[in-house]
């Protein structure tokens, strides 16, 4: 499937303008014509959407123009960039690549240090002898992180063709 012109043409702003590589990563080219292919599939049903479309097109603007990349323009782009992100996320139910595994992992590193902290104050409470925390937490954290990676690569894994970019 080819791009629209819509889409195009803010490739081609991004080609046409000499961007340092800093702003290149700053301005993230890739991930906005990929957002941008997300508006136009819900533009028809969601009017964020076609207003987002009008607030790219004014962000671009100082881009089309030529004109130097000064502190305002990009932080305005920034914030409709970051605003698109949120609305295809929030209302679109639109999820970035590795976010449900980053987010396991997190969930499973809290979970593994609750579940050692819980069992070795059980264990201390019950025993002579007490055991150490330090090892037995690494070990639990690091199998709550793995277990938790899994998980969350399976569900990333299912709803890959819901990415945001």
């Amino acid at each position: 499937m080819s791009p629209s012109k819509w889409v195009q043409d803010i490739e081609d702003t991004f080609v046409n303008t000499q961007l340092t590589s800093v702003q290149v990563r700053t301005f993230r080219p890739d991930r906005l014509i990929k957002m941008a292919q997300r508006i136009e599939e819900f533009e028809k049903q969601c009017a964020a959407c076609h207003r987002f479309r009008t607030e790219v097109n004014k962000s671009l603007e100082p881009l089309n123009n030529k004109t130097k990349v000064t502190e305002p323009v990009l932080h305005y782009y920034l914030v409709v960039f970051r605003n698109l992100a949120d609305h295809l996320k929030k209302d679109h139910h639109l999820v970035l690549p590795f976010y449900f595994s980053s987010l396991y992992t997190l969930f499973g590193l809290f979970g593994g240090a609750l579940l050692w902290l819980g069992f070795w104050w059980i264990y201390n409470q019950l025993a002579e002898v007490p055991i150490p925390m330090k090892i037995g937490l690494l070990v639990m954290v690091v199998l709550g992180m793995f277990f938790g990676r899994i998980l969350g690569h399976k569900k990333d894994l299912k709803f890959a063709k819901k990415r945001l970019y």
